[in-house]
């Protein structure tokens, strides 16, 4: 083991923590500019030993705008279906959600 492998460990390991997007080859370009003569796979099996992970993305504003839409229309209906008829409103709700796909009634 070199002897700056402690350090160079927790350098990757806090570089994870403070850009957490980033992966181990992105990590190791900022090793670079900092001065650290390390290459992509060294820094792989670190981050593979310590159980580095990249986490998943969140969807995008538009995206969650859109769900929000759709969950605004089917309110819409089903308050429109609902006055006039309540059984049909909750048919109406459980059709437009099998559809959707998020819940099967």
């Amino acid at each position: 083991m070199p002897d700056d492998e402690p350090r160079l460990v927790k350098r990757i390991v806090w570089l994870a923590c403070e850009y957490g997007r980033y992966g181990y080859r992105r990590i190791t370009v900022l090793l670079h500019w900092e001065g650290w003569r390390v290459n992509h796979k060294r820094v792989e099996r670190i981050w593979r030993a310590e159980g580095l992970k990249v986490p998943k993305k969140l969807p995008h504003a538009r995206e969650a705008v859109r769900i929000e839409r759709n969950a605004d229309n089917l309110n819409n209906l089903g308050i429109l279906i609902a006055e006039s008829d309540p059984e049909e409103a909750e048919a109406c709700f459980r059709e437009a959600i099998a559809m959707d796909g998020r819940l099967a009634a």
